[in-house]
């Protein structure tokens, strides 16, 4: 009996410990749908910069390059940060889902880490 209670003691801290991975899983997916839903606006006002600004020959060469360079340098970080945030809401929560024991705790560890670079890289 009490080897019993030993093993069902022992499988309820497994299935808590998965729900507090399972609800940080779904803490980093939401935020990583905020940044990609944040990244794809900017990256979009970004490529809207390029087509609607009209410059004259007769203006400044510097002021065009800076422009030009800065919304470019935007629009490559933007999609960067875009695409790696995407993928990472993609395969991490399948990972968890499916990978081999240990599995969660790895994803769960990525996705933050990927979540506090993006959150970096996006500021």
């Amino acid at each position: 009996m009490l080897e019993a209670d030993k093993s069902s003691l022992q499988a309820n801290l497994v299935v808590n410990a998965l729900a507090v991975r399972r609800a940080e899983l779904d803490f980093y997916t939401n935020n990583l749908n905020a940044i990609i839903t944040s990244s794809s606006i900017l990256f979009g006002c970004a490529i809207t910069a390029v087509g609607t600004f009209l410059l004259d020959s007769e203006s400044n060469v510097v002021l065009r390059t800076l422009f030009f360079g800065g919304v470019g340098s935007s629009t490559a970080a933007e999609f960067a940060v875009l695409i790696i945030a995407l993928l990472a809401v993609i395969m991490g929560p399948g990972l968890a889902l499916r990978g081999p024991d240990g599995s969660v705790d790895k994803a769960v560890e990525g996705m933050g880490k990927i979540t506090w670079e993006m959150v970096m890289f996006f500021a």
